[in-house]
């Protein structure tokens, strides 16, 4: 599971660097049934040799839902205005 979208980030010089068809891939590193923690990664694209941005977020894991906890990790993902609008691959 991974999703895809244009990207426009700074770049080391202060100007926009647009990455069409981002590759996003999230990461869980902790998990308790009344928090779960995740990596957002972002690479330019689906080869996934130039890691762009690494984002942390923190969520309240549903125990209740069908989806494990790494679909909701992609769900809080794309809840986050960064990646709203990014498409499942």
């Amino acid at each position: 599971m991974a999703l895809k979208k244009t990207i426009t980030l700074k770049n080391n010089f202060g100007q926009d660097s647009v990455f069409t068809d981002a590759y996003i891939k999230v990461e869980l590193y902790s998990v308790t049934a009344s928090n779960a923690s995740a990596k957002i990664l972002i690479f330019s694209d689906s080869d996934k040799n130039n890691l762009l941005e690494t984002v942390s977020t923190k969520f309240m894991p549903d125990l209740e839902s069908n989806d494990n906890f790494l679909v909701q990790g992609y769900t809080k993902a794309k809840s986050i205005a960064q990646f709203s609008g990014a498409s499942d691959i």
